[in-house]
């Protein structure tokens, strides 16, 4: 599989990016290094590439199976949202999101 575009917005941090890895630097190598300091959306883009195939990330698997109260009620209908849920991922203040 190769990836060819990334349309994120609203994930974590980021809201409006588009990555297309078949032209400039991402799309004259097979191979190519995601490094930057800390906090600079590393884990967030593969979150995105994970969203984008599978509608969840391992990130969110691996979280203890903990329940925030969700006052708004926006997400679950039930007053409760879990870690695990990709919802989790939404930026904050936003009301859609998509990869």
């Amino acid at each position: 599989m190769k990836l060819q575009k990334l349309i994120i917005e609203n994930i974590a941090s980021i809201e409006k990016a588009c990555i297309d890895f078949e032209y400039g630097p991402l799309g004259e190598d097979s191979i190519f290094l995601i490094c930057g300091p800390t906090g600079a959306g590393k884990s967030t883009l593969l979150d995105a590439v994970c969203l984008a195939l599978y509608n969840t990330t391992p990130r969110l698997k691996q979280a203890a199976n903990e329940r925030y109260l969700d006052e708004n009620d926006s997400f679950s209908g039930t007053g409760e949202v879990s870690i695990d849920d990709s919802r989790m991922l939404m930026r904050r203040d936003s009301v859609s999101a998509q990869v």
